[in-house]
């Protein structure tokens, strides 16, 4: 589902549209009909995540499209649809959407909201003593294989002098070898939450800085990790650690000075005017003071 059609459905959109079916001529591929209305084959994919009938999210929705259709016909045979009321919601719908639209164009248009390094760096230089940690944080090197042969004959080679990243690289040079990896990460900042099962992490906390661990026998497999630091929950966050949190600020700062901008320009090509009477629009908006 993408942004325009979530932000329509948190405003209550869409429910509404759909109780307002359009009618489907019939189909030779239909798989539901109310009188002369038709769900066909060819729309199934557009409501549901599968293409199968024989689904039990297709039959959900089918059931789901036979009732508003059943509700639907209702309404219209007692006339509701051609009640001012139903004429003012309309209006209204077709507002937020065509409204939504234009955010989508405007404001939430990913290509808006790139960052280079320099502004996230730059972001986080000035906000230093806002990223603290809220957990331990360890950040680690990790490589999880099928057995511990392979485990112990990995850490036996970056023992021996051979750097992590070439230890890693030698092993997935060769086909054999490489079959025994799982999976691996570089330079991941882990909690206790995250990724690791518990009897790794209680390794983890108890390893020195640049040290190799021995096997940690877990269900996936074993682990061999490097630990490349370790930091307390309340010391300030690291930039890279940081990133996510950074990003997200600056999206949300762009995006309301896009919008104000926008509202701005806007106010200067129309006539606006605002009648409150006696009362301030400041009043409106917070209510009036109290002594």
């Amino acid at each position: 589902m993408n942004a325009f059609v979530q932000r329509c459905s948190s405003w209550g959109i869409l429910p509404i549209l759909l109780l307002g079916c359009a009618e489907r001529r019939t189909s030779d591929s239909h798989v539901a009909r109310v009188n002369e209305s038709y769900l066909t084959m060819e729309e199934l994919p557009e409501h549901t995540d599968t293409t199968s009938i024989a689904s039990p999210q297709a039959h959900a929705y089918v059931s789901r499209w036979v009732s508003r259709e059943l509700l639907f016909q209702e309404a219209r045979r007692r006339g509701l649809d051609k009640s001012p009321e139903i004429k003012t919601r309309i209006d209204e719908i077709e507002k937020q959407l065509i409204v939504t639209l234009l955010l989508d164009r405007e404001i939430y248009n990913e290509q808006l909201v790139n960052f280079s390094n320099e502004e996230l760096l730059g972001y986080f230089e000035n906000h230093t003593e806002e990223f603290f940690l809220q957990t331990d944080v360890a950040k680690t090197n990790y490589v999880l294989f099928h057995g511990r042969e392979s485990a112990s004959a990995f850490r036996k080679r970056v023992r021996r002098g051979t750097s992590w990243y070439d230890a890693v690289s030698d092993v997935e040079k060769d086909t054999v070898a490489s079959a025994a990896i799982i999976q691996r990460g570089d330079s991941l900042y882990i909690t206790e939450q995250e990724l690791f099962p518990p009897a790794v992490w209680q390794v983890l906390i108890k390893t020195s800085a640049g040290q190799i661990s021995f096997p940690v026998k877990t269900d996936q497999g074993y682990f061999v990790f490097q630990l490349l630091g370790f930091q307390k929950r309340g010391t300030r966050a690291e930039f890279r650690y940081s990133l996510p949190e950074i990003r997200e600020r600056l999206i949300v700062e762009k995006r309301r000075k896009l919008l104000d901008s926008l509202l701005s320009e806007l106010r200067q090509r129309y006539t606006v005017e605002v009648n409150l009477g006696e009362t301030s629009e400041q009043d409106t908006l917070h209510g009036p003071n109290k002594q």
